[in-house]
């Protein structure tokens, strides 16, 4: 069980009434409190609709540190040495890689004048297909990847592929971003390591959360370039924002791009949590859809401005190497889909019952903030008493992609701050 002591915090559960108080777009709102039940009422009646956010007494969850997510018949029967593995660019692979990219049908042509505001520019489509097929060098790009030592070990039933560098001195449902938590914490053991420092962006963000709220006395300190949190706070904030917005209400013009970006730029989400493999079924198919996919979140998440731009502004931080190398991880692998599960997972109710993001930790926190980042929130909506500071970089979402000589630094000085940290409570 974590190591870790029992926890509260209040959960909040937002419904809408059945009926209209009122015609009014914004008419009031209202808090009451009834300790003797510990919950809380907050009632908001938007629009002549009313919403209402009950709160209740939350305990950290207990989660199996041995829970199986293998197939059923391999349970007790797995090698869980640490094994070397080698990245391998067959030639057959590369073979029918190459067939499928140069037999692809003919494109939609795309509107007038325009960007990537309608998703990838399919007049882009032909350049990048060429220096897939032509120029790109597998064999070279199968010894850079080989350069680190990759290992695989089998953890709660599933191969670990992971990267380990040292500094110089899934078969079932469920498994979501906390569970993935557990098998990183047991995954760390493994490697000989009871106490240690983490760092996330995008889902690896909300997994560290995870570890650093269920694995407090293991966890020394938790650095992240992605500040966000699925619970009752951001939901609230993310749903009235949206709603006045749409019906141009109290909002400024600024206020009221972030959630309209925000709508507009995360319907990919929507699709993703709830059927993956529907789509995973085309992008394991067609290289040419994968990489389309893929490069028109590549030129939002750098910058949204990107959508506005003929060429997505691909080629402002990255070569063409790069993010080739990014789309032969998942098409070498075939792992598209197991990838994008994740979000059907986290997304479920029985992970959302959980209510994680709604728990303090007093794990020490550093914040590295990028200004592009479209999915950022502010820290007073996390349960983290223990923010020590932050940096800003002008990044985007792949930040540490895009920048990596400052992203290295700032979490070195991030760890030179919790090691502090820590010294300070020693002494006292």
């Amino acid at each position: 069980m974590p190591s870790c002591p029992v926890q509260t915090s209040l959960q909040f559960r937002l419904f809408k009434l059945r009926t209209k108080l009122c015609s009014c777009s914004l008419d009031f709102i209202y808090f009451a409190m009834a300790n003797s039940f510990n919950i809380g009422i907050l009632v908001l009646v938007i629009g002549g609709t009313t919403w209402v956010i009950e709160a209740q007494v939350l305990t950290l969850p207990q989660l199996d540190p041995d829970e199986w997510w293998g197939p059923a018949e391999l349970q007790g029967d797995t090698n869980t040495t640490i094994r070397p593995f080698r990245i391998q660019f067959t030639q057959k692979m590369i073979k029918d890689l190459k067939s499928r990219l140069r037999n692809r049908r003919d494109l939609t042509p795309p509107l007038e004048g325009i960007g990537f505001e309608y998703g990838f520019n399919t007049q882009q489509v032909d350049p990048w297909v060429k220096y897939w097929t032509e120029e790109y060098d597998f064999k070279e790009r199968e010894k850079f990847f080989n350069q680190f030592p990759h290992y695989k070990t089998n953890i709660q039933g599933l191969d670990i592929h992971f990267i380990r560098v040292k500094p110089k001195g899934a078969a079932r449902p469920g498994l979501g971003p906390i569970q993935m938590a557990v098998i990183f914490k047991n995954l760390m053991a493994r490697l000989g390591y009871d106490k240690f420092y983490v760092q996330g962006g995008d889902w690896g963000s909300v997994i560290c959360k995870a570890m650093a709220t269920i694995f407090q006395k293991e966890v020394l300190g938790f650095h992240t370039n992605l500040m966000s949190a699925v619970n009752s706070c951001s939901e609230i904030k993310v749903l009235v924002g949206a709603i006045t917005a749409s019906q141009q209400l109290t909002l400024n013009q600024t206020q009221r791009n972030v959630f309209t970006d925000y709508i507009e730029e995360t319907g990919y989400f929507h699709l993703q949590a709830t059927k993956p493999d529907t789509l995973g079924v085309s992008l394991s198919d067609s290289p040419v859809g994968l990489l389309t996919y893929i490069l028109e979140k590549f030129s939002a998440g750098i910058r949204l401005d990107n959508r506005f731009r003929p060429d997505g502004g691909l080629y402002d931080r990255f070569s063409e190497e790069q993010l080739i190398d990014n789309l032969m991880v998942y098409w070498s692998t075939s792992c598209i889909t197991t990838s994008m599960r994740i979000y059907a997972e986290a997304f479920s109710t029985a992970h959302r019952a959980l209510r994680i993001d709604d728990l303090p930790t007093p794990v020490p926190i550093w914040n590295l903030v990028a200004k592009n980042e479209l999915l950022n929130q502010p820290p007073n909506l996390m349960k983290f008493p223990n923010l020590l500071g932050g940096t800003v970089l002008d990044g985007g979402h792949f930040l540490a992609f895009e920048l990596p000589q400052p992203f290295s630094a700032d979490v070195f000085k991030a760890v030179k701050a919790f090691r502090a940290f820590h010294e300070a409570r020693t002494e006292l």
